[in-house]
């Protein structure tokens, strides 16, 4: 429909319809038409809510007149978010809708926030298995929280693994003491974490984490020997001497290997 009849239609001395209809006449025309591919165009086809396709252009706010509208006030979204505009969820759907985005792999936005958001997979790996045992050593010793930053080698301190055994319970953090400090550097083992490492049980391989929670975890179980194993660490050397360096010493082996197989 040519934009000029429309006006005249919906806007003339003797128009008579209702602004539903109105605005359902404006959505044939050619103006409308090259407006939505405009926006489109400007939004990449993405929905600005969720990032999938983008199918529909959204009025933010409606115009006195259809057509006088700047393509500031329209957005592009998909068919979904599109109507949940209109026909707004309850707080406990969007979580739903949020939460089902994440667990299906994709990137989204908070819908509260607008920060971006994803699930973290943490594979329990040979760096958070060995910073458990010297944790664990160093607990046994002490019988008392372990401050990391101060007591721990350098080679814990520089991954930081310690930290992301809390998703599997087998670690804990004291409380800060301090009101301006959100924590503090002290650290133990659970009971679980104090059982994981001396290979009495057997945990998760790997957990998904949102927000520095744990979400849900995978059914494949994992011991700490088969965690160190899978790099090639010896569950019997590293408990001997928990805080050297396995690391350099095992690139120093391997660096030998490959010398006396070119010799």
């Amino acid at each position: 429909m040519e934009y000029q009849n429309f006006y005249e239609n919906c806007y003339g001395s003797e128009a008579e319809l209702t602004p539903k209809q109105i605005y359902q006449m404006y959505r044939q025309t050619d103006r409308w038409q090259n407006i939505r591919k405009d926006r489109l165009v400007i939004d990449d086809y993405k929905c600005r809510l969720c990032g999938e396709t983008a199918t529909d252009v959204h009025h933010i706010c409606y115009p006195k007149i259809f057509g006088t509208e700047p393509i500031a006030h329209l957005s592009s979204l998909c068919d979904k978010c599109h109507h949940n505009y209109h026909f707004p969820l309850s707080i406990a759907d969007v979580k739903k809708d949020f939460f089902q985005l994440l667990e299906d792999g994709k990137h989204t936005t908070c819908p509260v926030c607008e920060r971006f958001a994803h699930y973290n997979p943490r594979r329990l790996n040979s760096s958070t298995a060995r910073a458990l045992i010297w944790l664990v050593n160093a607990y046994n010793e002490t019988q008392d929280w372990i401050n990391v930053p101060i007591t721990a080698p350098k080679w814990l301190t520089a991954t930081n693994q310690h930290t992301t055994l809390k998703y599997w319970g087998l670690v804990e953090r004291a409380p800060s003491s301090k009101e301006k400090k959100k924590h503090s550097g002290l650290w133990r083992p659970t009971e679980l974490g104090i059982q994981f490492a001396k290979c009495q049980c057997s945990v998760a391989e790997q957990v998904l984490t949102y927000d520095d929670e744990k979400i849900s975890e995978t059914d494949e179980k994992i011991t700490i020997e088969e965690a160190l194993a899978s790099y090639g660490f010896d569950y019997s050397e590293i408990m001997r001497n928990p805080s050297a360096d396995f690391e350099k010493s095992k690139i120093i082996r391997k660096g030998q290997k490959l010398i006396s197989n070119h010799s």
